[in-house]
């Protein structure tokens, strides 16, 4: 349908002369007044698409019926156009003013006042068209924005589940495994039978993979999750590196490898902050894959600054080693979760293929970055940098280090050789600094040295049985104890471990305290093993005779019967707090008899030597 225009004169000649130019292209109404031409304008059914407007008027003049339709909401939107024989500028600019489209001058032009309202509706149709366009956008925009509301709604509400699904099953999963490996410690401590020994390994060996694979697992779900919250805290790379060769240099001796540590001294003493144990987790991922895909030579660990700030270092790791090898095309799929470069690894070197993808993520949350560089046949070099901040001169918030004297305190002066001989050959204790702690006292040494022995040789698994039922409380205090009484005999490296160990729980983190036992669990039965044997061969104990038994000993005696009936733990623990009083009452042999067979979890053993000396 064409476009309605509406003409408006009191002069009917004028009326006449634009129906006849604009009558072949336009449908035409006209009015002779400005009220009759609000009338039409207003009304919907007549409402013109375009008004001609004369501007000389009796009663209401063009210019008010122009502000008049500019004013009104429903007839803003219609173009005006002027024809009037006012010709002076003012006038035009003040009619252009009140709105109006345009301004045409008398006489008529025909062929001009057409081809202006042709340029002007189509101006106004290509306005309508993008006008409409927009809004549909809008509208589109709008549901757009909902449907991605929704999305987010339901993403998050999902992400909700899995954060809450994480949390459950890190309790759920880890519960039962360290009330499991915790009873297998006890069972295999009871076992006589080799046979009987060697399943109990077999299931302990199984349930440390396990419960490794459960770690893994929770760990990348936790980090994609972005759950996973990095320690700060002071750290030093020389203990970081050797808790590595600590953890892993049995296993490349076993298959005949060398183990090469490059580290600069300035840079292994530096006081550094950052998070120890996922540096170490990313370094035993990367070491412990080398030695693992490796038959012959020897595995490098080499750590270099490659950049420095005023407060923080950027340091990079290689670890290179002789090994296979990895094709280029093989390379690209190493950093994604449970992959590795074949399916036959899989088979023959186990694992899950995902320690190179939490050390794919830890590697940023750390500040840095990963990679790889390897030719089939020619070995391997994976790298990654980390961003270590720069610890406070005072070491505000540092671990509690190990205890020492000052630089003044005597010297250590070594009175049992023997002893001091096999005590300087046991790998995590550093005997002079012990020593020092007793003032050169070997004596003094050797009554803490047993004491230790003799307290906390089932830390680790009533510690790892408290995690298990999520006595994280408890847990810590046993772990407080352990690091103040490793500090006290020099045994540095156990110090540093329970350090970390302390922090988690205190934390209430129960997936660090885990990690952190796992080396524990390693090197303090191995220690007190050593201990024991050094103590045992080179004891300079004067013997005690038994005496007859005061009130309290007897009581103490009682006591520690119940324990031993019902089979209870803490029986041992009474045997080295009431050392003292028990050595008086049963005389050095029976006391170290009982003590031995509590060790052995021989509690039946122990209640008859104790009722026999009753």
């Amino acid at each position: 349908m064409n476009p309605l225009i509406l003409i408006v004169d009191d002069t009917p000649t004028n009326i006449h002369v634009l129906n006849e130019a604009l009558r072949a292209d336009f449908r035409i109404k006209f009015a002779t007044s400005g009220a009759a031409a609000l009338a039409i304008a207003n009304h919907p059914e007549s409402r013109p698409d375009l008004i001609l407007l004369d501007i000389m008027m009796p009663e209401m003049d063009g210019y008010e019926v122009c502000r008049r339709l500019k004013k009104a909401q429903e007839t803003q939107a219609i173009p005006v156009i002027f024809v009037t024989a006012k010709t002076d500028e003012t006038d035009e600019e003040f009619g252009l003013s009140l709105g109006a489209a345009d301004y045409i001058f008398k006489p008529i032009k025909s062929g001009i006042v057409l081809q202006r309202i042709r340029n002007l509706l189509e101006r106004e149709r290509l306005h309508q068209e993008v006008e409409a366009h927009r809004d549909h956008l809008e509208e589109l925009v709008a549901a757009r924005t909902m449907a991605l509301s929704i999305a987010k709604e339901a993403a998050e509400a999902a992400n909700r589940a899995k954060t809450t699904f994480l949390a459950n099953m890190s309790h759920e999963l880890r519960t039962p495994m360290n009330g499991i490996m915790g009873m297998i410690d006890l069972a295999l401590r009871r076992a006589t039978d080799p046979k009987q020994q060697a399943q109990l390994i077999t299931a302990k060996q199984s349930s440390q993979r396990l419960l490794a694979v459960i770690n893994d697992i929770l760990d990348i779900a936790k980090i994609e999750a972005e759950r996973m919250v990095l320690e700060d805290r002071p750290l030093q790379l020389a203990d970081s590196v050797k808790n590595i060769v600590d953890t892993l240099g049995h296993k490349a001796s076993e298959k005949g490898l060398t183990l090469t540590l490059d580290l600069p001294a300035d840079l292994a003493q530096a006081a550094l902050r950052g998070d120890p144990l996922r540096l170490g987790q990313i370094l035993l991922n990367l070491v412990g894959n080398a030695i693992k895909f490796t038959e012959r030579g020897e595995i490098v660990l080499r750590a270099r600054r490659v950049g420095e700030t005023p407060d923080a270092v950027q340091v990079r790791f290689d670890v290179s080693d002789t090994g296979i090898g990895i094709a280029a095309e093989n390379q690209k799929r190493l950093f994604t979760a449970f992959e590795q470069t074949d399916n036959s690894m899989t088979r023959k070197h186990g694992g899950t293929g995902l320690g190179l993808a939490i050390s794919k993520r830890l590697a940023p949350l750390m500040g840095g970055e990963i990679g790889v560089q390897s030719q089939p046949g020619q070995g391997s070099t994976f790298w990654f940098t980390v961003r270590l901040g720069k610890a406070a001169p005072d070491n505000q918030g540092a671990a509690p280090p190990a205890p020492t004297l000052p630089p003044d305190a005597p010297q250590v002066a070594i009175q049992d050789g023997d002893l001091s001989l096999r005590l300087e050959s046991i790998a995590d204790l550093n005997m002079q600094a012990g020593l020092r702690l007793m003032h050169g006292k070997m004596e003094n040494y050797r009554r803490v040295l047993k004491l230790f022995a003799d307290g906390h040789g089932e830390d680790v698994t009533l510690i790892s049985a408290l995690i298990g039922q999520n006595d994280l409380i408890a847990a810590e205090k046993l772990a407080h104890a352990l690091k103040g009484a490793a500090g006290n005999i020099g045994a540095l490296p156990i110090h540093a471990l329970a350090t970390t160990l302390d922090a988690a729980l205190k934390r209430g983190d129960s997936t660090a305290a885990c990690a952190a036992l796992a080396p524990l669990a390693e090197h303090l039965p191995k220690l007190i093993a050593d201990l024991q044997a050094a103590l045992a061969e080179a004891s300079r104990a004067v013997v005690v005779a038994a005496a007859e038994p005061n009130t309290e000993q007897r009581r103490i005696i009682g006591e520690l019967l119940t324990l031993l009936d019902t089979d209870d733990i803490r029986a041992r623990h009474l045997l080295a707090a009431q050392r003292t009083d028990l050595e008086a009452a049963l005389g050095s042999a029976r006391h170290a008899a009982v003590v031995r067979a509590a060790q052995r979890f021989d509690y039946h053993e122990a209640i008859r030597l104790l009722r026999e000396q009753s």
